[in-house]
């Protein structure tokens, strides 16, 4: 009988128990994401979600063949997960205040909120929150994108 596998924050990796998982900052994986691993050289399994720019682009030029493995999220996650959201909106007075404030009611973690004007009379802001999981985030895109003057709410992905 097969034993079942262990979690290492909250990713089982096909085939490895207690191998290194890192998280790839280009595209921010959090539990109800697709999600591939990538077996980086010295550092463990790195996690991709699966529309990631870099893990397609890769895919798409042969590169790292075999460095590609089957990964998946346990049933049951209980780590927070860092993942960052790209806010395009019209510049105007009180913006980042109006993005704070929806944060805050939400109970939202936030690592890291910045904003500047990107000219067209647009900003932009770079919002980086710890959340549990994939429904935990749309909520917080959802109720971000109900604030005036947003055009866009989007997750990194390189």
């Amino acid at each position: 009988m097969a034993r079942p596998q262990k979690a290492v924050h909250g990713i089982l990796v096909e085939g490895l128990d207690n191998c290194l998982i890192k998280f790839s900052k280009c595209c921010t994986p959090v539990p109800g994401d697709d999600i591939v691993g990538f077996i980086t050289r010295g550092s463990g399994v790195s996690i991709h979600r699966t529309d990631c720019q870099n893990y397609l682009r890769q895919r798409m030029n042969g590169e790292g063949d075999g460095r590609w493995i089957h990964v998946s999220w346990a049933d049951k996650t209980t780590d927070l997960y860092i993942t960052t959201l790209r806010i395009l909106a019209k510049e105007r007075s009180g913006l980042i205040m109006d993005i704070a404030t929806v944060l805050n009611a939400l109970n939202a973690k936030v690592r890291g909120l910045s904003a500047r004007d990107v000219g067209n009379d647009q900003s932009t802001a770079v919002v980086t929150v710890e959340v549990r999981d994939l429904d935990e985030l749309r909520g917080i895109m959802n109720r971000i994108s109900a604030i005036r003057g947003v055009i866009e709410v989007r997750r990194s992905s390189s």
